[in-house]
């Protein structure tokens, strides 16, 4: 795959919407993340969040700020709950990684009061 441009370049998109421009065997795609394939939303409940959106698209993991996995999510929705209360205080990510596109991830910064 050859990548002809990507909204960051680093491959770690913050916030969707996400624009990239590749190219498979000289033949040309465009795939777009819009605000709807994925949100995060903080609960109520203070250290809780749910991902809503396209979720059986994607892997989900969730990273400390070191980039290690905490936790491994299996997605048979549209929503997922993640709840950080157990977890240390500090920032955390919340990781979609394509399933169909492997290259193409998402992360989104969390943190844990």
């Amino acid at each position: 795959m050859n990548v002809r441009f990507a909204d960051y370049t680093q491959g770690i998109y913050a916030r969707p919407p996400v624009n990239l421009a590749y190219e498979i065997n000289l033949s040309s795609h465009f795939l777009q993340l819009s605000s709807t394939d994925i949100q995060l939303f903080p609960q109520s409940t203070l250290n809780r969040y749910n991902l809503v959106g396209s979720l059986s698209d994607y892997s989900i993991q969730l990273l400390d700020d070191n980039q290690t996995v905490v936790e491994n999510y299996i997605v048979s929705g549209n929503q997922l709950n993640i709840d950080l209360t157990g977890l240390s205080v500090g920032q955390y990510f919340v990781k979609a990684t394509s399933i169909s596109f492997p290259n193409l991830e998402i992360q989104i910064q969390v943190e844990r009061d």
